[in-house]
């Protein structure tokens, strides 16, 4: 399974499914894999029971019949785009094409050519004809992640085409219908952007017909034991190993970490410990950086305001990433799986030194 399958697969063939399940015996995790319980959510696959991820499996449940353009909003790492290819998946255009497009990973001219296409000769290098993502999309659903970072000359062509179901490839003096659903996800800094000017507030309530927000792992902590063991069995088939499962006490531990990089850092630390584990049994001495993290409890457990304690674990961590690669920016985003402009971004907004 992917990361997407942490989330979500569609299903509503059978009221029950069999899931693996977990349970405590003599200090460890171990797992049982043959014990069947009742689907109340209307999915099969789902690793997540907290009541928060119920809230947004319910939400799906309303939005997937339809044709209703979505804003899927959380911090990085949550599982947006597994959100969105399971709204496409259930929904009356699964059986059309899924595109995606990170729209902070090409600068502006060079997005609005992806997006709208092109006709030979219509700049330098264009020596044909070529369409855009929304045509290829046609039919079925297109996912603008990372909206936010959409430079602003681009916005306004993206509103029209929302508006008008029509798009302009570069060069042509020739409209074109396009039939296509939009899903788009954003940071949740999204209505920063908008009070600085640097995102369209039209072109925002276009795309936010309905929100769904991902809650951050560290807020649904009662499903990290379920997401930490199907990692620990995908790890062990891809890397050919025969762990059998967790110490009760680094269980814990799990649960304790903030995990400011979500799904995402959970799957690395789980794969790191699978890949560097000499035992039958992950402890934690397989988890070094829960050291460092949680060394300074007072740093981090002091009591403050929400947005300061979340600015400083958010510095620490960032800076953390900086330090571990000597400041190689490059490095930096590939561990983070982020683009290098918001990694820039994001350093100036947490006021570190690069």
């Amino acid at each position: 399974m992917t990361t997407c399958s942490l989330l979500i697969m569609a299903q509503r063939s059978s009221p029950t499914i069999l899931i693996s399940v977990m349970f405590i015996e003599s200090g460890v995790l171990k797992i049982d894999a043959g014990r069947e319980r009742r689907n109340e959510s209307g999915f099969t696959g789902i690793l997540g029971h907290s009541a928060k991820m119920q809230s947004v499996f319910s939400l799906l449940r309303q939005v997937m019949p339809t044709d209703v353009r979505v804003l899927i909003s959380g911090e990085s790492g949550t599982g947006k785009e597994c959100i969105a290819r399971a709204i496409h998946d259930g929904g009356p255009r699964k059986n059309g094409p899924f595109v995606a497009v990170d729209c902070g990973a090409l600068p502006a001219s060079l997005l609005e050519s992806e997006l709208f296409g092109y006709v030979k000769g219509a700049f330098t290098g264009a020596e044909r004809d070529r369409k855009g993502l929304f045509e290829e999309a046609h039919g079925g659903t297109l996912f603008l992640d990372e909206i936010v970072n959409m430079p602003v000359e681009v916005q306004a062509k993206l509103l029209r085409a929302i508006q008008e179901s029509e798009i302009r490839p570069l060069g042509s003096s020739q409209v074109r219908k396009v039939d296509v659903r939009i899903i788009a996800a954003a940071s949740e800094s999204v209505r920063d952007e908008m009070i600085a000017g640097k995102f369209r507030r039209d072109l925002f309530y276009r795309l936010n017909v309905v929100n769904i927000n991902l809650p951050a792992l560290r807020e649904r902590k009662e499903d990290i034991p379920l997401l930490a063991e199907h990692f620990l069995s995908t790890m062990n088939e891809k890397y050919g190993k025969h762990i059998k499962g967790l110490q009760s006490d680094t269980v814990a531990h799990l649960a304790a970490y903030a995990w400011p990089g979500n799904i995402r850092e959970l799957e690395h630390a789980m794969e790191r410990a699978v890949v560097l584990c000499q035992t039958e049994w992950l402890d934690q001495t397989d988890f070094p950086f829960f050291e460092t993290q949680h060394a300074d409890g007072n740093t981090l457990f002091q009591p403050r305001p929400w947005d300061e304690a979340v600015f400083e674990l958010k510095r620490q961590y960032l800076a953390n990433v900086i330090k571990h690669t000597g400041g190689a920016k490059k490095q930096a985003a590939e561990i983070l799986q982020i683009q290098p402009t918001y990694l820039s971004r994001l350093l100036r907004n947490l006021q570190i030194e690069e």
